[in-house]
């Protein structure tokens, strides 16, 4: 059973240090037939480790009934980018946006009496309780801390760009966290929330790809103790239908904004790597 760490410079497994260089493949919106190409991309464009989000309104269509099966069995894509030789930050939500309607939350959520969504409501936090337990269920042996040899899994990533100040946020945010502990999810925790909101035990990350030199030092001040992860650099608008395309990205000054971030000690994650490939009736707006 190996052990992850983390300190202000990277991550460790087995105080052996890992530089994060990580990329999108949503797994639940990219045709399974497709996930060894996207994978393979990934390796060979130099990444070590992929990032990709479990969309709860999929695996829980109708309250308390799940199906991690077809493009979102994520124990397969785990498995999968295992054998590539890449490891996993796993955006667990429940909200995970990604340009989804209701960000990934299911929809029935709105029926239940009395919820508040997204926040230290009974009725929602019991809902991601339950979620999260059946989400360990599919994953949690699949974990670096897992007993034996361990899997891909290196983190997780919880809630997703949540800034805005509100001491309720904290408490909430604090819930998620436990309730993945209490599920026996044991890897380093993530947000993406830019330091307006965190949690104890948290790795504070930050989105976003512009002026990101003086943004990922401040970052290091503020938080000395932890590494400097860039959760989301890049998030520029997808392709709609009926809608122009979007201006492509010039290649230069990717590669001049992703300097500036290794200059100032980020590790990060290109969002998106393989743009998501939407079909049947899944494709939506958050």
């Amino acid at each position: 059973m190996a052990t992850v760490n983390f300190d202000g410079r990277s991550f460790q497994i087995d105080g052996r240090r890992i530089w994060i260089v990580s990329g999108s493949v949503p797994h639940a919106q990219t045709p399974r037939e497709l996930w060894a190409d996207r994978l393979h991309a990934a390796r060979k464009a130099g990444l070590n480790t992929v990032e990709t989000a479990v969309v709860w309104s999929a695996v829980e269509p109708r309250a308390g009934h799940y199906a991690f099966e077809g493009e979102h069995d994520i124990r397969a894509f785990i498995e999968l980018a295992s054998e590539f030789g890449l490891h996993v930050i796993l955006r667990v939500g429940p909200y995970v946006g990604r340009g989804l309607d209701l960000g990934g939350l299911p929809v029935w959520l709105l029926s239940q009496d009395e919820i508040r969504l997204r926040a230290t409501n009974p009725v929602f936090l019991e809902a991601t309780s339950r979620y999260f337990a059946a989400l360990a269920d599919q994953i949690r042996d699949l974990q670096v801390t897992a007993t034996g040899t361990g899997g891909a899994l290196l983190a997780v990533q919880v809630e997703h760009e949540w800034t805005c100040g509100s001491d309720e946020a904290g408490i909430y945010l604090r819930d998620l966290s436990r309730y993945l502990r209490e599920a026996g999810v044991t890897v380093p925790a993530i947000n993406a929330n830019n330091l307006w909101q965190g949690a104890e035990g948290q790795i504070d990350g930050w989105v976003g790809d512009e002026g990101m030199f003086p943004l990922v030092r401040q970052l290091g001040f503020v938080r000395p103790g932890q590494p400097r992860v860039i959760a989301e650099f890049g998030g520029g608008r997808l392709p709609r239908i009926g809608e122009d395309a979007p201006e492509a990205t010039d290649p230069y000054d990717l590669q001049r904004r992703l300097g500036e971030s290794l200059a100032a000690g980020a590790q990060y994650n290109l969002v998106p790597f393989a743009a998501p490939a939407f079909h049947g009736f899944a494709a939506g707006s958050a």
